[in-house]
Formats: C-alpha cells, structure tokens, sequence
C-alpha cells in the first residue's frame, strides 16, 4: 500500500476491514448464526432494532451511559436546571422558554454525538493515539463547545435585560 492510502487508516495490520471480518469465525452455537437467537441476545447484538421496545431500551441505555460516563454533561444537566430556575423566577415570556429549551437541547444533542464519535474513534483506533483520532475528537468536541457559546448567547439575550431592569430598579 502507498503511504497515502495508510495515512488516516487506523487498522493496525494495515489490512483492509473487508480481510479482517472474514477471519472471524462464528461458531455453530453463536448467537450470530441462526436467525432464532434466544429473545436476550438483542442485549448483545449489533444491527437493527427488532421491535420499538428494543430502540427505546438502547436509546433510555444511552442516556444512562452518557449520564455515567460524562461529566461535561452532568455540568450541562446542572447548568440546564439552573437555567430553568432563573428563567421561572425572572417570569420570562413562553417564546423564551422556547429558545432556552432549544439551545440546552442542541448542547445536549451536540455532547451526544461527540461522545458516540468519541466510542467510535477509540474502536477504529484501538484505543492508540493517531493523529487523525485526535483530529476527528477535536472537532467532534468543537461542534460541542459552539453548541454551549450559542446557549450562552441566548441566555444573554433572554437574561440580561430582566437582569438589567432588576439592577436599575434597586431589587437585585
């Protein structure tokens, strides 16, 4: 292989992924190898969801593995409620409430993606350092930081001038 073709493959043998998969063997008594798998394997599996129960668990599991697994996004939850709190007691309009909800959702949106690019980067890799893991994790946690700089401005526009008007009128 050319050096240019290697350049961003991060298969360690430098083997196309096709040759890789086609050493795996599957045993007769592998779940893989018969369409009627006992009904727990789906905990297991890859592919498609079978049934809309089946999504949900791996969506609800998701959630609970980036609540686990992430602290950035514990301080968004965090930063989230309070977010919340201050808008309820400065009595802001639905329509903010709106735009509040949609910039924390995007953040939230936003740190999902990056930690499902981050698995997925850390796979193909093995778990080495390459420098176009980096490159991918970087931006990956860019469009995350964008994401929460644009919240950041919305709750400015929200916030301040509510803010400004407590100031001026002596409460706050």
């Amino acid at each position: 292989m050319a050096d240019n073709q290697t350049k961003y493959d991060f298969n360690p043998d430098v083997r196309p992924v096709a040759n890789v998969v086609e050493e795996v063997p599957i045993s007769e008594t592998s779940p893989l190898s018969t369409p009627l798998a006992p009904s727990d394997n789906w905990q297991r599996k890859s592919g498609q969801a079978g049934s809309l129960f089946e999504s949900f668990y791996h969506a609800f599991n998701g959630l609970a593995l980036g609540f686990r697994q992430q602290r950035n996004l514990r301080i968004h939850t965090f930063l989230g409620v309070c977010v919340f709190a201050l808008a309820f007691y400065l009595k802001v309009e639905p329509w903010q409430y709106i735009a509040l909800s949609l910039a924390i959702g995007f953040v939230f949106f936003a740190e999902f993606v990056n930690t499902a690019i981050e698995h997925m980067v850390d796979i193909q890799a093995n778990y080495r350092y390459h420098l176009s893991a980096r490159y991918a994790k970087d931006t990956a946690a860019a469009a995350v930081l964008w994401a929460a700089m644009t919240a950041v401005v919305v709750g400015a526009i929200v916030f301040l001038p509510r803010l400004y008007d407590l100031v001026r009128t002596g409460i706050l």
